[in-house]
């Protein structure tokens, strides 16, 4: 089969680490607080580092730079693990399960077949599931410590729409020479330097996203530093506005900011044009008998049933909702679900307003949540292209934003934590 990208790199590192321990690989390579990095982690991650860059053409700086690369990045994977622990963080199988039937959906498979597909390429289904388990997990915590501060007003959303600034979007590529936040003078100093340099080699027509896998200490590193497409939304302002007057194919000077000195290519440029956003949308209102113990289907229905005979013969539906409606969000409001697209709703509550003619009283159905009936109100042709460019610039200010401190937050982890290198 076919597989996607993270998929393969999966595939790479865990079969990797199967072969490191049939070598017998182990031993110490770095303490990190509690914990210990061991051989067969190390080589499977250099093995699927290595493997990924080969099989794009990338230029390879020397073993030993790549070496550092990689420990450093599973020394900071490492600290993530244990504050995920500290915090109490498990993910659900019932995510660890969903997260797979995405990746199975990508390669054109379901998630029964998948621990054949991937037996068929010798790899551990049980050893699969739990990377994608401390893949969420470290997600989950970056969201957990950081998405709370994340805010985005009104009046930003506004600036960014006037500005145009999410018409365009440009592929960059990223060296990030770290400071510590408390480091001296002299230190920031030496950091420059070292910037400066990098800088100097890759105008001397040194491949950039060689120079990143050897120094950059960016998330991206042993990706060459790229960062993939983004908006100027998405980047911060210190390089969005250098962005700007750039043209393809140029190199920035040196730019400062509150985690290092970057240098960034400007590698490609895309439009980033709204496509018609024009949907069919329902205005409808309903009655709901939740499912209980105390009653059953038929009951449920036959209730259902006299309440709809009543409104034929004349009780008003706003009064009989607040009467008689369970559902909490809309009974107050006479079972008003205002506008909205079916899609939004239980599969089975979307078909029925699908299929109502407008003005008609439903006969009783089972949801999710129990039994209804429901009336189509009224139904118009809506353009969502606004509400979309509003979401899009909101989603695009708030990544700007939770990028930009997760890279500090990960530089305060990896400058609290106790290491020790044994390699």
């Amino acid at each position: 089969m076919k597989f996607t990208k993270l998929l393969t790199l999966l595939l790479i590192t865990i079969v990797a680490s199967q072969s490191a321990k049939a070598e017998l690989l182990d031993r110490i390579v770095a303490v990190v607080n509690d914990d210990i990095i061991l051989q067969s982690e190390f080589e499977s991650e250099m093995s699927l580092v290595i493997g990924r860059l080969q099989s794009q053409q990338q230029q390879l700086p020397p073993r030993i730079q790549i070496a550092q690369q990689v420990l450093e990045q599973l020394i900071v994977k490492k600290i993530q693990s244990q504050r995920a622990r500290q915090a109490g963080l498990r993910i659900p199988d019932q995510m660890v399960n969903q997260a797979l039937v995405n990746i199975a959906n990508r390669n054109g498979t379901s998630l029964n077949e998948l621990p054949a597909a991937l037996e068929a390429d010798g790899v551990d289904y049980a050893s699969f599931r739990e990377e994608i388990r401390e893949q969420l997990t470290i997600q989950q915590l970056s969201q957990r410590e950081l998405g709370g501060d994340i805010r985005v007003s009104d009046s930003e959303i506004d600036r960014l729409i006037n500005s145009g600034s999410n018409d365009k979007e440009f592929r960059i590529k990223q060296i990030l020479i770290a400071v510590e936040q408390n480091a001296t003078q002299e230190l920031i100093a030496i950091k420059k330097e070292q910037a400066d340099k990098i800088r100097e080699r890759i105008l001397a027509g040194e491949d950039f996203s060689k120079l990143a896998i050897a120094y950059s200490n960016g998330t991206k590193s042993l990706e060459g530093g790229d960062l993939g497409w983004r908006s100027l939304a998405q980047m911060p302002s210190i390089f969005s506005d250098r962005v700007r007057s750039m043209d393809k194919s140029d190199v920035s000077e040196v730019i400062r900011s509150a985690s290092g000195f970057h240098i960034m290519l400007l590698d490609e440029i895309r439009g980033n044009e709204l496509p018609e956003q024009v949907v069919t949308q329902y205005s409808a209102r309903h009655i709901l008998i939740r499912d209980s113990d105390l009653s059953s289907d038929s009951e449920n229905k036959e209730k259902l049933n006299k309440i709809k005979e009543k409104i034929l013969a004349g009780d008003n539906f706003t009064e009989s909702a607040r009467m008689n409606s369970e559902d909490p969000g809309t009974a107050t409001k006479g079972g008003e679900l205002g506008w909205s697209v079916p899609d939004v709703y239980d599969a089975s509550f979307a078909a029925v307003i699908k299929n109502s003619p407008i003005g008609e009283i439903s006969e009783p159905f089972k949801s999710q949540f129990g039994w209804h009936i429901l009336e189509v109100t009224d139904k118009r042709e809506y353009d969502m292209a606004e509400e979309v460019l509003r979401n899009r610039a909101r989603t695009a200010i708030s990544e700007q934003k939770f990028e930009q401190e997760s890279i500090l937050w990960m530089q305060r982890l990896r400058d609290e934590a106790y290491v020790e290198y044994r390699l």
